[in-house]
């Protein structure tokens, strides 16, 4: 039962099927090792006018996705085009990386995405971005390097959170098949929050609301909007709604140049 909850939370087999059968962009193929040794996949784009890039984003994409699905169908180019080099990778069990998906180990998959462009760039600053699933990713891993004191070497500067919610059960509440298989089977919730809890709102207790940027579409039928407007208010967060869905907010160029500008706004202060 419980992983019949998780295959349908993650949707793992359309991010295998969907690399497989529609990669097109090899062109920016990378391979990371992380600390146990197993190999994940990344799209690796860098800014083709900048030979020494200094801006650096993680991209973490959602449920059922890989790193081309996420490059393919979003406007992270807009970004790459402002002299941005941006690593989108698929985490373990995704697409064509090494592993099963648990989601503690998970976080060694971001730790080597920073420690890949530490050493190849010599990386200072990296933000990250994350989407629906990835925003949830994201703050747990926020919560893995706190909790062990390695924020110096693995801190995003900023985190940018896109159809954001506050925890995985507060959306499967919302949601009519895992409400009825709630109220069927009783101590699922409790399984599901100990394999696949990403509660957010506890995650990132400890984060600086001015470090902490919520996108949001207002027709979001996946993740209802209210999620990043509580997240919003518990942090002291910026948060910007628009009028898309849960996928087409990606398309939307204006996020991405707001995303540059809360950057660059960080980069001017610095040199004051």
């Amino acid at each position: 039962m419980i992983s019949a909850v998780k295959r349908m939370i993650l949707n793992i087999n359309d991010s295998r099927k969907n690399f497989r059968d529609h990669h097109k962009h090899l062109k920016y193929n990378v391979y990371i090792t992380t600390q146990d040794n197993k190999k994940i996949g990344a799209y690796l784009l860098e800014p083709e006018c900048h030979k020494d890039p200094k801006k650096f984003i993680v991209a973490l994409h959602g449920k059922g996705c890989s790193r081309e699905d996420y490059v393919s169908n979003s406007k992270i180019h807009t970004l790459v085009n402002l002299g941005y080099c941006v690593l989108v990778p698929d985490y373990r069990g995704f697409a064509d990386s090494e592993g099963e998906f648990k989601i503690d180990m998970v976080n060694l998959d971001i730790m080597a995405c920073f420690e890949y462009l530490t050493s190849r760039f010599d990386a200072q600053e990296i933000h990250m971005i994350g989407h629906s699933l990835g925003t949830g990713i994201m703050a747990e891993y926020y919560r893995y390097i706190t909790k062990n004191n390695i924020e110096a070497k693995y801190h995003p500067r900023k985190m940018f959170m896109i159809s954001a919610f506050t925890s995985i059960i507060d959306v499967g509440m919302e949601n009519v098949i895992f409400r009825t298989i709630n109220f069927l089977v009783p101590w699922i919730k409790e399984r599901v929050l100990k394999e696949i809890g990403y509660d957010t709102v506890k995650n990132i207790e400890s984060a600086k609301g001015r470090d902490l940027f919520l996108y949001h579409g207002m027709k979001d039928d996946v993740v209802p909007y209210h999620h990043s407007v509580t997240l919003s208010k518990k942090y002291g967060a910026k948060i910007k709604l628009s009028d898309h869905g849960h996928g087409n907010i990606l398309k939307d160029e204006e996020l991405w140049n707001d995303i540059h500008l809360n950057i660059s706004e960080d980069l001017c202060e610095n040199k004051m």
